[in-house]
C-alpha cells in the first residue's frame, strides 16, 4: 500500500508532518511556496522544507500540477514500510552492457582490472536486499563494494534505493551512480539520480528470470 504523508496550510505558510512551520523560512505565501516547490523539485522529487527531508509529491499526469487533495494539501506518495512479500530473486538493468556506467575517476576506482563484468543483474541477499555479484565495473576494480538494490524504511517516506560505488575500505566509498523510486511495492519501475559521477539521468529495473 503507498503511503500518503501531506503538507498541510496553516496562516499562508506550509507545515510539515509535524504541524509545524519551516525553519527560518517566513513571508512565503502560498502561492510562493507552491510555485518555489515546482520549480525546485527534480523529477517530483525536492527536500522538505521542514528539514531536509525527500518529500516527493504526485503530480497530475496531463497538467503536471502538483496534487492537492479536497483540503488542499500536497499529497505527498511514499514506498512500503516493510518488506513487500512475494518478491522476485533477482532484479535488473535490461541490456545493460559493462562501461554503460562509468566508474568515477579518482583514487578509489582508478584500478583497471580484469574478469568478469556486472551484467546489470542484482541477485536476492537478504529482505529487500539484492546484491550484484562482481568486483568489475567499467574496467575498474570496485574493490569491497557490491552494487545493491534494497527498500530504505528508516525514512520517513520509504523508497527504493540503488547504490553503484568503489570501496576500497570501509570509510572511502566513491559513488558511481545512485539513484532512488518511491512509489510500487516491488522494485521495478525507473529510478531517478540523485548522486554519483555518472550523469546517467534515470535506469530502469526489471525482473530477472533465474
Amino acid at each position: 500500500m503507498v503511503r500518503l504523508h501531506r503538507l498541510r496550510r496553516y496562516s499562508g505558510y506550509a507545515l510539515g508532518p509535524q504541524g509545524r512551520p519551516p525553519s527560518g523560512r517566513s513571508g512565503f505565501g502560498e502561492s510562493l511556496l507552491a510555485q518555489q516547490l515546482f520549480n525546485t523539485a527534480s523529477f517530483s522529487n525536492f527536500a522538505d522544507l521542514t528539514g531536509g527531508r525527500e518529500m516527493p509529491l504526485t503530480r497530475d499526469a496531463i497538467s503536471g500540477e502538483l496534487r492537492m487533495d479536497v483540503q488542499g494539501d500536497l499529497i505527498q506518495e511514499c514506498g512500503p514500510s516493510s518488506c513487500p512479500s512475494g518478491l522476485a530473486s533477482s532484479y535488473g538493468f535490461p541490456d545493460y552492457s559493462d562501461g554503460d556506467l562509468q566508474a568515477c575517476d579518482d583514487e578509489l576506482c582508478s584500478y583497471l582490472s580484469y574478469g568478469t563484468p556486472w551484467d546489470g543483474t542484482f541477485d536476492l541477499a537478504s529482505d529487500c536486499v539484492w546484491e550484484g555479484n562482481t568486483e568489475l565495473i567499467d574496467g575498474r576494480f570496485i574493490g569491497t563494494a557490491k552494487p545493491i538494490l534494497y527498500l530504505d524504511t528508516s525514512l520517513v517516506c520509504p523508497r527504493w534505493d540503488i547504490i553503484v560505488y568503489c570501496a576500497l575500505y570501509p570509510d572511502a566509498t566513491s559513488i558511481i551512480w545512485r539513484g532512488v523510486k518511491y512509489l510500487g511495492n516491488t522494485p521495478i519501475g525507473v529510478y531517478t539520480r540523485i548522486d554519483g559521477c555518472d550523469i546517467t539521468t534515470a535506469m530502469s529495473v526489471v525482473e530477472v528470470s533465474p
